[in-house]
C-alpha cells in the first residue's frame, strides 16, 4: 500500500508494537488499505483453494478428469503460481506486484490499471478531508479487477507459453469491460454482504454509488425481485438508479446487470442449496474463475483435461494459439452471449454432478432469463474447434425454449442501414486534435495501435478536418446503423479487420478479387467479381481455416475501382497498385520500407489500424440510430473505427468496404439456426 509517489517513501514502522495513525494521516490511509486490499486477498484466494485444491476438503470433484465436468482451470493452478499476476511466478508474460496507491493524483475517482497492476485510489478536489481509500467497498471493488485480471490469464499463466495477456475490456467501451464492473460489484458484495457499492465514497458526495440488489431502495420504482421486474438485458443497458430518466454509456451502469444476476444467483442457491451465505458465494466465485479462465484462454485448448482424451490441439475457445489474441479480443470476445454462456455451462455441468440436489437446469436457466441472460441456444459444449466443435448434438446440451421468457433475440436482418436513401450511410471524422486523441490514448493503454511509420506522420498534419477522406490522414469512420427491429439490440459490434471475402485470381495466384455471393450480388463478374464460387480452397465458398496464414488469404475490407478507357471493374488494392505503376515500397503499413510482405501490399491504400478497427454501440433502440438512442449527436471513442488514407491515392479513387455487423441478442449471428442441433460457429467461420 502505497502514498501517492512510491519513490520518496520509505516502509512503515509500528509505533510502540501498534499500528494506530491519526485519522486522515498518510500512515492511517495506507494501513487502512493494506489491511481491507489483504481482507479481499485472503477472501480471493481461500475461495480459489477450496474449490479447486484437491487436497481441501471442501473442494469439488471438478479436477479428476471426469467426462462429466472439464474444469478450464488449470491443473497447474497452484503448482505454478498461476492464480496471482506477480513477478514471483515464471511467466514470459510480463507481469508485475500489485501496488495500490492510497492516495493517488486521480481526482474524484478510484481505478485499477492492467497495463501496470496498480490500484489507484482517488482524492476529492473538493474536499481535502476525503479519499476514496477511506471506503473499504472501493478497495473490494478495485480488487475484484485484479482478481478478474489475474483469472482470466490463469491459464496462460500456467501454459508458461503465451507471451500475450488477455485483459476484460478495452479502452473504451465495450460488453467485457462492463461484465468486468459487474464482478467488479459483486465482489464488494462478497466482502460486505451488503447489496450497495460504495455508499460512502461514491454516493455520500456524487450521487453516483450503486445497488447490487432490486430490493435496493435507490432503484426506480417498478424494478424487483420479482421475475418479471429484474435488471434485464438489455433493457436495462446504461440505466443509471440515481438518475433513471438518464441514458448515458457507461461501463459501469451496464455492468449492474451482471453484478445483480450474481448476487440473485447466490441468494438461489442458498435458498435450494440449504447452504450458508459463504459457501454460496463461494460456489459464485467457482463459476466465475472457471468462466474466466476458459474466455481468457490464449492457448486455445480451454481445458487441459482435453489432453486426457487424445484431443490436446483441439482449438476449443478460439480459432489456435496463434490468432488466439484477435479472436479472443475482438472477433469472439465475451460479451454478455459469450460470458453467460460459458457461465451457464459450467454451473449446468455442476448441477448434473447432483453437487445441489435442490437446483435444476430450469431453476439455473429461469434465473439467467429473468436478467435476459438466456441468449444462447446451446452451452456450446463441445466449442468451437474445428475438429469437435457442432459435432455430437447429444453433448451439446440444449436450453430449454421454454424457460426463454425474457431474453428477446432479433434477427441480424434488422441491424441495416436506414431506408431513407437520403439519409448518409457513413459519419466521417477527421478532426486532428480529436483523431490524435484517440490514437494517442489508445497507444497509451497498448492497444497495439501502430501508424504506418514513415508513410503516414504522427502528428496527423494531414488531417484537415473538412469531414472527407483525404490523402495522407488518419480518419474515423461509424457507421449509421438502425434498429429496425421492434425491441432492443445490444452490445452492436462493427469489424473492419480483414475476412475472407475475395477469392484467389485464377489466372494470377498472387491476386485477390472480391467475390459477389452475399446478399447484394456485389459486384458482377463483369464487373470484376471471381468467377470461382465453389467451395474449393481459394474460392468463394470456401472459408479460411486459419486466418489466411496458408493459401487461403484473407483480405482487407476495402477494394477500389479500376476505370479505364474500355471497362469499369472493382479490383484488390494491389490490383489497383499495380495498373497506376505505384512502387511497392509506398504503400502503406511497409515496416521497413525494403521487406515488403504480401500482407502489406494488400493494405496499400486504405488500411484498418489494427487495435482501433472495431467499434462498440451499447444499446440501439428500435426505429433509432445510435446517437438517437442515446439522445446525443456526438460519437464516443468506441464507436469509431481508424483508417489510414495513403497520401499517394488518387484524386476521385473509390473504394467499396465491406464491413461486418453483429449484436449481441442475435439470433443467428452466433449460431447455425437452420441445424439440428443449433451449435455455434465453428471459430474459423468468422473468417466468411
Amino acid at each position: 500500500s502505497i502514498y501517492n509517489d512510491a519513490s520518496s517513501l520509505t516502509f512503515l514502522s509500528s509505533i510502540g508494537g501498534k499500528w494506530a495513525f491519526t485519522p486522515n494521516s498518510k500512515e492511517f490511509l495506507q494501513v487502512h488499505t493494506y489491511y481491507h486490499t489483504y481482507v479481499a486477498l485472503d477472501r480471493y484466494q481461500d475461495a480459489l483453494y477450496k474449490a479447486f485444491n484437491n487436497s481441501s476438503s471442501l473442494a469439488l470433484p471438478v479436477n479428476s478428469g471426469s467426462n462429466d465436468y472439464y474444469s478450464a482451470v488449470s491443473t497447474n493452478l497452484f503448482n505454478n503460481a498461476a492464480y496471482w499476476y506477480s513477478t514471483s511466478i515464471t511467466s514470459p508474460i510480463p507481469l508485475t506486484n500489485l501496488k495500490v496507491f492510497s492516495k493517488c493524483n486521480q481526482d474524484l475517482t478510484a481505478s485499477f490499471s492492467p497495463a501496470v497492476f496498480e490500484i489507484c485510489l482517488g482524492v476529492d478536489n473538493q474536499d481535502s478531508k476525503f479519499f476514496f481509500s477511506q471506503d473499504p467497498s472501493i478497495i473490494y471493488h478495485e480488487f475484484g479487477h485484479t482478481m478478474v485480471q489475474s483469472m482470466t490469464n490463469s491459464r496462460n499463466i500456467a501454459a508458461q507459453s503465451s507471451t500475450t495477456r488477455f485483459d476484460m475490456g478495452t479502452l473504451f467501451y465495450d460488453e467485457a469491460g462492463a461484465i468486468n464492473e459487474g464482478i467488479a460489484d459483486f465482489y464488494s458484495y462478497v466482502i460486505t454482504d451488503r447489496t450497495h457499492f460504495g455508499e460512502w465514497a461514491l454516493g455520500r458526495f456524487f450521487s453516483a454509488s450503486r445497488p447490487i440488489s432490486e430490493a435496493d431502495p435507490l432503484h426506480a420504482p417498478g424494478i424487483s425481485t420479482a421475475s418479471d421486474s429484474r435488471l434485464s438485458y438489455p433493457t436495462y443497458i446504461n440505466y443509471d438508479a440515481n438518475n433513471p430518466t438518464r441514458s448515458y454509456e457507461d461501463i459501469h451502469a451496464s455492468g449492474q446487470i451482471a453484478s445483480h444476476y450474481l448476487a440473485a444467483l447466490v441468494a438461489d442457491l442458498k435458498g435450494h442449496c440449504g447452504v450458508t451465505q459463504e459457501a454460496a458465494e463461494n460456489f459464485v466465485l467457482h463459476l466465475l474463475a472457471e468462466t474466466l479462465a476458459e474466455v481468457g484462454d490464449l492457448t486455445g485448448t480451454g481445458s487441459d483435461q482435453h489432453a486426457t482424451d487424445n484431443i490436446a490441439n483441439q482449438e476449443f475457445t478460439n480459432l489456435n494459439s496463434t490468432w488466439a489474441y484477435e479472436w479472443s479480443t475482438m472477433v469472439n470476445p465475451p460479451n454478455f452471449r459469450r460470458f453467460f454462456q460459458t457461465f451457464g455451462r459450467f454451473l449446468n455441468q455442476i448441477i448434473t454432478l447432483n453437487l445441489c440436489t435442490g437446483y435444476t437446469q430450469t431453476e439455473a436457466e429461469l434465473l439467467l432469463d429473468s436478467y435476459g441472460l438466456l441468449l444462447f441456444k446451446t452451452y456450446n459444449n463441445n466449442g468451437n474447434g474445428a475438429t469437435t466443435g457442432q459435432v455430437g448434438a447429444a453433448n451439446n446440451v440444449k436450453v430449454d425454449v421454454n424457460n426463454r421468457i425474457r431474453s428477446v433475440l432479433v434477427s441480424k436482418t434488422n441491424l441495416d442501414y436506414p431506408t431513407d436513401s437520403s439519409a448518409p450511410r457513413v459519419f466521417v471524422f477527421d478532426d486532428r486534435n480529436q483523431i490524435k486523441n484517440i490514437v494517442d490514448n489508445l497507444t497509451f493503454k497498448g492497444q497495439g495501435v501502430v501508424l504506418s511509420p514513415g508513410k503516414i506522420h504522427s502528428d496527423l498534419r494531414y488531417n484537415n478536418g473538412n469531414g472527407l477522406a483525404s490523402p495522407g490522414e488518419v480518419v474515423g469512420f461509424a457507421l449509421n446503423l438502425v434498429n429496425h427491429a421492434n425491441s432492443p439490440m445490444g452490445g452492436v459490434q462493427v469489424l473492419a479487420n480483414d475476412w475472407d471475402h475475395m477469392a484467389i485470381d485464377a489466372t494470377d495466384s498472387n491476386k485477390l478479387k472480391p467475390c459477389n455471393t452475399f446478399e447484394d450480388a456485389f459486384p458482377s463478374t463483369s464487373e470484376g467479381a471471381s468467377p470461382n464460387t465453389g467451395g474449393a480452397l481459394g474460392e468463394c465458398g470456401y472459408t479460411t481455416r486459419d486466418n489466411g496464414t496458408t493459401s487461403e488469404e484473407t483480405a482487407p475490407i476495402c477494394f477500389v475501382q479500376l476505370r479505364d478507357t474500355n471497362e469499369t471493374k472493382w479490383v484488390s488494392q494491389e490490383t489497383f497498385r499495380e495498373s497506376i505503376g505505384l512502387d511497392e515500397n509506398l504503400c502503406l503499413g511497409t515496416s521497413p520500407a525494403n521487406n515488403v510482405t504480401t500482407a502489406d501490399k494488400r493494405h496499400c491504400f486504405m488500411r484498418a489500424i489494427p487495435g482501433a478497427s472495431q467499434a462498440y454501440y451499447s444499446k440501439i433502440d428500435p426505429g433509432k440510430n445510435w446517437p438517437e438512442t442515446l439522445g446525443t449527436s456526438t460519437f464516443e471513442s468506441s464507436g469509431i473505427m481508424l483508417f489510414e488514407v495513403s497520401e499517394w491515392v488518387p484524386p476521385g479513387t473509390l473504394f467499396n468496404c465491406r464491413f461486418r455487423a453483429r449484436f449481441t441478442n442475435c439470433y443467428d449471428c452466433f449460431t447455425d439456426h437452420n441445424s439440428d442441433d443449433e451449435a455455434d460457429f465453428h471459430a474459423y467461420e468468422y473468417s466468411g
